[in-house]
């Protein structure tokens, strides 16, 4: 089972390495694919001359347009399935993902407020800045309130979840109103999208995914535990209250740092982690890693669809991954009535 296991990761590398250099040379402007091949080898430090000249416009393209839009789908992709993986293992339930306590919603208000206030202190990173500290406020805020009598139990961190994250979407939705042309960017935001994907984004999505998504595998015991219940967790030797602050705190982290600069993309952490549960199995320190290769390569591919399927246009890549994702959800959801919530 192991080596299936390692099989199935290492397929999933393949797999991705694909999907990226895929990415990288196609898109509505075509371009000479040796030329971009070699404007990628170039960008690495020391290999500045290797090969011969590029053409300028091949290098803007690839160098600094596309491979930073795919690094940070990369990013992105890989912290949703992650959190998802988390979020489905913590609640023990494949209906859940990472938006699940208002994650979502509070980095939308977070974002909108900025933009209501014209708050710019930090350049082009004012506003996703204002969405992950509303992000991490909404996390904060569920958890305050999901907390009974000391205790953090699963049916609570749901509702409060699901209430504060509906007041919070309409908060964001209400100040959208109130002026709407002031908010296009924003709008287009809340759609999920790459558009504006910059190395500096790509310099704090990235690392931020990996530190998070390694701490969150070495909580993999903890959450394996989790899976049979609080009680058997904690016969286990297992701080089941202390377990679920951590990971819902990681998982916030991640899925914060997704979310203020790519916006809301839905499905990809529903989608990813059930489906790596079907070829790995439920032991996270497989499903965790397996979770953020797929859900890597699901964004790259689903990006380059969303930006290369309408001659000279874009498709917000969330509008992509909700027309794929619905089904799905629904199929989950009829599933689950058939054999449980696990099944």
């Amino acid at each position: 089972m192991g080596f299936r296991r390692r099989l199935v990761l290492a397929g999933l590398a393949a797999l991705l390495l694909a999907s990226l250099v895929l990415a990288t040379l196609v898109g509505n402007i075509p371009l000479d694919w040796g030329q971009a091949m070699l404007a990628i080898v170039q960008s690495f430090p020391g290999l500045s001359g290797v090969g011969g000249p590029v053409e300028p416009l091949v290098r803007t393209i690839t160098v600094d347009i596309r491979l930073p839009r795919v690094a940070l789908a990369l990013a992105v992709g890989a912290a949703l399935g992650i959190g998802g993986a988390a979020m489905q293992g913590l609640l023990r339930n494949p209906l859940a993902d990472p938006y699940i306590f208002g994650v979502s919603s509070g980095a939308a208000v977070g974002s909108a407020a900025a933009a209501a206030a014209g708050f710019a202190a930090l350049g082009a990173m004012s506003y996703p800045a204002a969405a992950f500290v509303g992000a991490l406020a909404a996390t904060f805020l569920v958890y305050q309130v999901a907390r009974v009598g000391g205790r953090l139990p699963v049916e609570s961190m749901l509702l409060a979840g699901i209430a504060i994250g509906s007041l919070l979407a309409a908060v964001a939705s209400f100040i959208v109103y109130l002026d709407a042309r002031r908010h296009v960017n924003l709008i287009f935001w809340l759609l999920g999208s790459f558009h504006t994907a910059s190395w500096e984004q790509v310099a704090v999505v990235a690392p931020l995914t990996l530190l998070v998504g390694g701490l969150l595998l070495l909580e993999s015991r903890r959450l394996n535990a989790l899976l049979f219940g609080d009680e058997t967790a904690l016969s286990l030797g297992v701080s089941t209250d202390r377990a679920k602050a951590v990971v819902l705190f990681f998982v916030a982290l991640l899925t914060a740092g997704a979310v203020a600069f790519a916006g809301i993309i839905g499905f990809v952490g529903v989608i990813v982690p059930h489906t790596m549960r079907l070829l790995v199995g439920p032991d996270h320190r497989y499903l965790i890693p397996a979770s953020g290769l797929f859900g890597g390569w699901l964004l790259v591919t689903c990006d380059l669809i969303a930006r290369s399927a309408i001659p000279m246009s874009e498709m917000p890549v969330g509008i992509l991954t909700a027309f794929l994702g619905a089904p799905f959800f629904v199929y989950l959801l009829r599933r689950s009535r058939r054999v449980g919530s696990w099944g």
